[in-house]
């Protein structure tokens, strides 16, 4: 997610973070047009660097009931940082007009309504990869299971973005990070490891791709994969149970309904699973699979041995 949050970034002209000290041994460079977020990075660290600005813009936070909070610099290495910057920004939004236009010397890294209201733009982008980067954090482990859906969600959601969008430099922005994302989104169709995983976990199973809408085929596909690959690696042999080897041609159609049936039951393991309700969303689902081992054991095996796999 960073390499795409920071291709939209860029397409938005938000400069790359950088450090204090760089901010203001630059801070007297002009400031392109359009370039939003540069200026409101220099506004923060004039601020921030001085003490008469600084107990200035204290005495307005103040004013404004926003005592306690203080601005926020964004770093290089973690975008998330950008969107705290533009968000706290936001919040002290009166604060910090007020002391800018209090000002000459700050004057001049005011932002304008417009601009105000294209960061606001620029948050409602960022925050759909909160909302993802947020699920992804809150697991005591990151699975392979929960990459489809991850990318199907922010595809889904900055598609919706540009059709919606009046910011038109925005909306090309997001389409770059779409395009960059369908470009990782298509190598999980270069092994069934993920659609298997996604089924294979109890919180999501075949009712993911029911739920979102996914064509008939591709259900009918990702079900026959998980049974396949069950069946030819997981499910117990036909010899299992210690059955003699009986050679009689009269016990042939005994053998054939034996195995038949067996084979019935084999598919049956799978076809249990999907039919017992989905667990929470907050479930440990590897312990799930372990608490569950007596109902499903040679299923279990296959589930931990995929969901157990690390999600890229």
């Amino acid at each position: 997610m960073n390499i795409v949050v920071q291709d939209i970034l860029k397409q938005i002209k938000a400069g790359e973070a950088q450090t204090e000290d760089f901010i203001l041994d630059n801070i007297d460079e002009t400031i392109p047009a359009g370039e939003i977020i540069p200026k409101l990075r220099k506004l923060i660290v004039k601020i921030r660097s001085s003490p008469q600005y600084k107990e200035r813009f204290a005495r307005q936070a103040e004013a404004a009931d926003l005592k306690g909070l203080n601005l926020i610099l964004d770093i290089r290495t973690w975008w998330n940082s950008t969107h705290d910057m533009l968000e706290r920004a936001l919040e002290m939004r009166e604060a910090l007009d007020a002391t800018a236009s209090s000002d000459k010397d700050l004057r001049i890294f005011e932002l304008n309504e417009n601009e105000w209201n294209t960061i606001k733009e620029i948050m409602s982008v960022l925050k759909v990869f909160i909302r993802a980067t947020k699920v992804v954090s809150s697991a005591k482990y990151p699975i392979l299971s929960t990459t489809i859906p991850i990318y199907n969600f922010l595809i889904d959601k900055l598609e919706s973005y540009c059709d919606k969008s009046n910011y038109s430099d925005i909306a090309n922005a997001v389409k770059v990070g779409i395009n960059k994302l369908d470009t990782y989104y298509t190598k999980t169709d270069d092994t069934n490891m993920y659609t298997v995983a996604t089924v294979l976990d109890p919180r999501l199973k075949l009712n993911y791709y029911e739920d979102n809408k996914w064509k008939h085929s591709f259900i009918r596909y990702a079900k026959e994969t998980v049974l396949s690959i069950y069946n030819a690696n997981y499910a117990p042999s036909a010899t299992d149970g210690h059955l003699e080897d009986i050679n009689d041609d009269e016990n042939d159609e005994f053998l054939d309904q034996l195995f038949g049936k067996q084979k019935k039951n084999q598919e049956n393991e799978v076809e249990l699973y999907l039919k017992t309700p989905r667990t929470l969303r907050k479930e440990d689902i590897l312990l799930w699979w372990k608490t569950h081992k007596a109902t499903f054991p040679n299923l279990a095996k296959m589930g931990r041995d995929y969901l157990a796999i690390t999600g890229k």
